[in-house]
C-alpha cells in the first residue's frame, strides 16, 4: 500500500519516491484513515490532497511557477498545511510555508512543518519557524501523524 499512491502519479519515480517522497505518502496514508469515522470527525474524501499544484495568487508573471503543497487537509472551514523534508532544508522552506499559508490558508490556518531531521530548540530554524507559527513534527513525533491531525481536526475554536 505504501507505494500505491505515488507509483500512479505521472510523474511519480522510484528516486522522488525514495528522496523524501515517502513522506508525502505518509500524509496521503494519514488522510485515507481518516476518511472514516462519525461526521464532523472524519476528512471528506475531496476536503485533501498531497502533491497539490496551485498558481501563485498573485502571480506577476505568467511564466510564473506553480507552488506545491506537500499536504493540505481541510476541515470545518479550517486548513492545515504541511510541508514535508527529509533532509536538508533552508530558511526558504519556513518562508514558503508562511507566505503560502497567508495566501491561501485565511485566519484559521495551521502550518506544520514535518521533518526527519531532529530540530533542537536552540536553533536558528526552530525561532523561525516559532515566529512564523509553525509546528515543527520530528522524526520522533512522524508515527503519530494520523492523531496529530485527528486532534486539529476537533480543535474548538
Amino acid at each position: 500500500m505504501l507505494i500505491h499512491h505515488f507509483a500512479h502519479q505521472a510523474n511519480g519515480s522510484p528516486a522522488h519516491y525514495l528522496c523524501g517522497g515517502w513522506l508525502e505518502e505518509w500524509c496521503w496514508i494519514a488522510g485515507k484513515e481518516l476518511e472514516n469515522g462519525e461526521a464532523y470527525k472524519r476528512l471528506e474524501s475531496d476536503r485533501w490532497d498531497v502533491s497539490r499544484k496551485i498558481e501563485p495568487f498573485a502571480a506577476l508573471n505568467k511564466d510564473d511557477p506553480p507552488n506545491e503543497l506537500d499536504a493540505v487537509y481541510i476541515h470545518r472551514n479550517r486548513m492545515l498545511l504541511i510541508e514535508c523534508k527529509t533532509g536538508a532544508m533552508d530558511q526558504n522552506t519556513l518562508y514558503k510555508l508562511e507566505v503560502i499559508s497567508r495566501q491561501f490558508g485565511g485566519r484559521l490556518n495551521a502550518k506544520w512543518l514535518l521533518t526527519m531531521r531532529d530540530i533542537q530548540p536552540d536553533t536558528t530554524t526552530w525561532k523561525r519557524a516559532k515566529l512564523y507559527g509553525i509546528e515543527i513534527i520530528g522524526p520522533k513525533e512522524i508515527g503519530q501523524l494520523k492523531e496529530k491531525i485527528r486532534g486539529w481536526m476537533t480543535w474548538q475554536n
